[in-house]
């Protein structure tokens, strides 16, 4: 027979246990729910607990049957469920047993948009006119007038645009073009950002000198031209006569040349341009090769035999002018090759181009032998 007088009882014990609610303070009395559970140690859950030891919350609570949570939890305090939980952060309160959810606060979108100092607004994306402040609106930076310089795009180049200049990548770099060489100021480029190095164009020759771009007037001698892909480079014809007698070039003419470096050129090599191979550097580190030739008419030291060669090792051709020369007695010739080859009739009055060139490579880690070719071209007359 069932002794049905006790259920009552324990489920009213079961009731006190395990139905209070977060404002029950001090029970008072030892509850039992199937064994002893200690509540002679108070809890404060406004204060830390100081359990000796890990307390397992991880473990379901089962109150109908043994509580053990591994050992007593002592903070020495009175419980005090009344006062509130300070987490840092609100706490929304859920049915037992449940997970307890914490709301953050993070604050509004603004504040996680709009970082930092505000930015300016400038009228156009390039322009350097400010036409007032940023100011945050929906999560972004915004401008009342203008543009917010931060959103323009990252190549735009900023303010107006200087005389010589071009905008690449963002940057006004110096790069002048054909109109500005003919007008040769004396200060080109305020900097020499995206400058080529030394460059002689329509009778104007210009270099960086102390961190510009300085310009000087040339005179074009007797229709002269240069041109170079060696950066820093030039190989030119100073001014001089246009115009030699018969007689003056039977005696001998002597042409000067000039070579300009700008700065050091480091691992040049500098080929001879003879057939035998045979050409020698000049004072500036090339090897200049002369020709005077036109209306079939033509003098060079082409073929002076045949020699070793460069050796191959490279040089840096260093900084400054070099002058040189070469002298043509006018008449026709190819060089002595190494068979003594004589020299042939006389040039006619006429018109002829006098031209120097100097060719080599340079060696480059990433590209190898990179070659160049400088050039300078001139003419001559010879009259009666």
């Amino acid at each position: 027979m069932h002794n049905t007088s006790i259920i009552p009882l324990v489920a009213c014990l079961m009731c006190v246990a395990g139905c209070g609610t977060p404002g029950d303070g001090d029970r008072g009395a030892d509850v039992h729910t199937g064994t002893d559970v200690d509540t002679d140690a108070l809890v404060d859950a406004g204060a830390a607990a100081d359990t000796g030891a890990p307390v397992d919350t991880g473990a379901d609570v089962d109150t109908g049957a043994d509580v053990d949570t591994g050992a007593d939890v002592d903070t020495g305090a009175d419980v005090d469920t009344g006062a509130d939980v300070d987490s840092g952060a609100d706490v929304a309160w859920s049915d037992a047993g449940a997970e307890t959810s914490v709301v953050s606060d993070i604050g509004d979108g603004d504040a996680q948009g709009c970082t930092g100092a505000a930015p300016d607004c400038a009228q156009f994306c390039g322009s350097d006119f400010k036409v007032g402040v940023a100011t945050c609106s929906g999560a972004k930076w915004v401008c009342a007038d203008g543009v917010v310089k931060p959103d323009c795009p990252k190549d735009t180049c900023w303010g107006a645009q200087p005389e010589g200049y071009v905008c690449e990548a963002g940057k006004w770099l110096c790069k002048p073009s054909a109109a500005h060489y003919a007008t040769c100021p004396t200060t080109m480029c305020a900097t020499c950002d995206g400058f080529a190095g030394l460059v002689i164009q329509g009778g104007c020759s210009c270099a960086c000198t102390a961190g510009q771009v300085v310009c000087t007037k040339v005179a074009p001698a007797c229709d002269a031209t240069f041109s170079s892909d060696l950066s820093d480079v030039a190989l030119v014809f100073p001014p001089g006569p246009c115009t030699a007698t018969l007689a003056e070039a039977a005696a001998g003419l002597v042409i000067p040349y000039k070579v300009i470096v700008a700065q050091p050129v480091t691992d040049v090599v500098a080929l001879p341009m003879d057939a035998g191979q045979c050409g020698q550097p000049d004072k500036s580190g090339l090897v200049p090769f002369a020709k005077v030739e036109g209306g079939g008419h033509k003098w060079c030291v082409c073929d002076a035999g045949l020699c070793m060669g460069p050796s191959g090792t490279t040089k840096t051709l260093a900084a400054g002018t070099f002058g040189g020369a070469f002298t043509w007695d006018g008449v026709n010739w190819s060089g002595p090759s190494d068979t003594g080859n004589p020299k042939g009739k006389p040039f006619p009055a006429g018109k002829y181009t006098v031209s120097l060139q100097a060719k080599g490579y340079r060696v480059d880690a990433a590209k190898g032998k990179v070659p160049f070719t400088l050039s300078a071209t001139r003419s001559l007359v010879l009259v009666p």
